[in-house]
């Protein structure tokens, strides 16, 4: 049975208690002229979720909220998938781990416009609390369940790779009418 899960996941660049350590000293130091470093055709977004869930690749997308002293301004930049990947079911130390789907996705052409034209708007502003999300529909969820596991990477720059926003969080499932 197909079932509809709306989910936001979200990395706020002052810090956040659901995010790693590691990845919140990385943030600590980001600042003005490192949003406006980023080139958006590096950006990119990695899901991985247990299967058998799976997401919609045409309704997920990078969402960012500028919060400045003129303002709370919101963006929504449309993903396109990149690659898909099974990654099989593994013994672990504790328990063992699950099978999962890896997404990897890059902004679409249209959102690679929009992020530069939002990179300008944020020039002009020059100040301001950055707010990056990632927006999915979750489709495939077993009847019964009330959890599905997800982690979260982000890309900001090719040449410091991926980092972690959330890895193997449980998300309560709420259902829709």
């Amino acid at each position: 049975m197909t079932r509809l899960l709306i989910l936001s996941l979200t990395l706020f660049i002052s810090g956040c208690a659901s995010i790693p350590i590691s990845t919140m000293l990385t943030m600590s130091s980001f600042d003005a002229e490192d949003f406006i470093r980023i080139q958006p055709q590096e950006l990119e977004a990695k899901i991985q979720v247990d299967d058998p869930v799976t997401i919609s690749i045409d309704e997920t997308r990078l969402a960012l909220e500028l919060d400045t002293q003129k303002g709370l301004l919101s963006y929504e930049f449309p993903l396109v998938l990149v690659e898909q990947v099974k990654i099989p079911a593994s013994p672990g130390f504790f328990s063992d781990d699950v099978a999962k789907t890896e997404y990897r996705l890059e902004l679409s052409e249209q959102g690679i416009e929009d992020f530069k034209a939002v990179k300008e708007v944020f020039q002009e502003r020059q100040s301001g609390q950055l707010d990056f999300s990632v927006l999915t529909n979750i489709y495939e969820l077993p009847e019964d369940s009330e959890t599905v596991r997800m982690s979260i990477f982000l890309q900001l720059f090719e040449d410091e790779g991926f980092f972690t926003l959330f890895y193997d969080a449980e998300i309560e499932i709420k259902y829709k009418d």
